[in-house]
């Protein structure tokens, strides 16, 4: 695999590819954390100067590296969503075969239904997280 100048070699696909300069890499993950350019740029040791950050953020190799992570935070919030899908599944079978179901409660209607299936609570919380397009169900 042929990397450019800006990024260390890899040793390992699973291990992350980090920046040759250590205040690029946090930088990067200072933006990836959501704070503003010249926050960031401080935050990864530099000197307060706005016309600079917004430059550095504009680094291609910046750039590539903001997009890693913020695709792996994605991809971890879509694995937290899954976990929290199953869980609320597990929950409803329980309910649903628990006396305190019958004639509503927390939660259900008149008729003992759940007010929202775990499906629809899981498309709800995938719509809320920014540059993850909602999955056909699992």
């Amino acid at each position: 695999m042929r990397l450019s100048p800006c990024f260390t070699e890899i040793q390992d696909k699973d291990m992350p590819v980090l920046l040759k300069n250590a205040k690029h890499e946090l930088f990067a993950q200072a933006l990836a954390k959501g704070m503003p350019a010249i926050q960031a740029y401080a935050v990864a040791g530099y000197k307060s100067d706005r016309g600079a950050a917004c430059r550095l953020s504009a680094n291609v190799s910046i750039r590539a590296r903001l997009n890693e992570l913020l695709e792996k935070a994605a991809q971890r919030t879509l694995v937290t969503i899954e976990r929290v899908t199953t869980e609320l599944e597990e929950a409803r079978r329980l309910a649903m075969t628990s006396e305190g179901r019958v004639g509503g409660g927390v939660g259900f209607d008149e008729q003992g239904q759940a007010a929202q299936t775990p499906l629809e609570v899981r498309g709800n919380l995938v719509r809320q997280v920014p540059g993850v397009a909602p999955q056909a169900p699992v």
